[in-house]
């Protein structure tokens, strides 16, 4: 309850500052409800999407405070932000096609993504787990070069890779239903990656959203400026 309503609180900072709804429409169908904010709080990760195009935390502090009540424990909580707002407008001539080849999935079956830009550009993609957590799997240690040719579509993993790649999904094990999301960044420029990223191919670490490394992940987000990206983000469901 208590990371339920920070995010809540997180959410309605970042809207007092940039002032507007933000975009999530051009994120995901499944989010895209533009004026109804119990779509965003439902979201393990709406706070992550409204804040990588709209404005990032840079700081934060909270206090709360735990009461009985008549129906259990009642939280309340007061949460001291500060709210830088992503800079740039969107180049509308810049947009971004992206696919599952199939996005209702069986336990350890394989995840394909497949993607066009209108752009020269260079491609991340963050798969955003069900316990909150992230990894790269785009650039990877099989597939480095990230740069694709405008109007090119690219599929993740490639198929000349799969005897040394695949994508398989998993449930938890008291697990019988999920759902995750395959965020997909498009840049124009070459983006340096943070140093400590975990990726696919490399190492089983992870990123949590209850760590340093997560808020490190919105500020590399956030400082690339509107004009200069675009990106979406595709749900995908497992079951057993």
């Amino acid at each position: 309850a208590r990371e339920k309503l920070l995010n809540v609180l997180r959410n309605n900072a970042i809207k007092k500052k940039v002032g507007t709804e933000v975009e999530i429409a051009s994120l995901s169908s499944y989010l895209a409800v533009e004026n109804d904010q119990e779509v965003f709080e439902e979201s393990v990760w709406s706070g992550f999407f409204r804040s990588t195009v709209s404005g990032i935390i840079t700081e934060e502090k909270y206090t709360d405070e735990v009461v009985p009540s008549n129906s259990g424990l009642q939280v309340s909580m007061i949460l001291d932000a500060f709210v830088v707002p992503v800079e740039g407008d969107r180049d509308p001539s810049f947009y971004l096609d992206a696919n599952l080849k199939s996005n209702m999935l069986k336990n350890g079956d394989e995840l394909n993504i497949s993607l066009t830009s209108s752009k020269d550009s260079y491609v991340y993609i963050i798969n955003l787990m069900s316990d909150n957590n992230a990894m790269l799997i785009y650039p990877n240690k099989y597939m480095e070069n990230n740069f694709i040719n405008a109007n090119t579509e690219l599929t993740i993993p490639n198929e000349s890779l799969r005897n040394k790649i695949r994508l398989r999904v998993g449930l938890l094990p008291d697990q019988s239903f999920s759902s995750e999301s395959i965020y997909v960044v498009c840049t124009k420029d070459k983006v340096p990656l943070l140093h400590n990223f975990p990726k696919v191919g490399t190492d089983l670490k992870i990123i949590s959203n209850s760590s340093q490394s997560f808020f490190e992940l919105q500020k590399w987000l956030a400082k690339i400026p509107l004009n200069r990206r675009v990106e979406k983000a595709l749900i995908y469901y497992i079951s057993k």
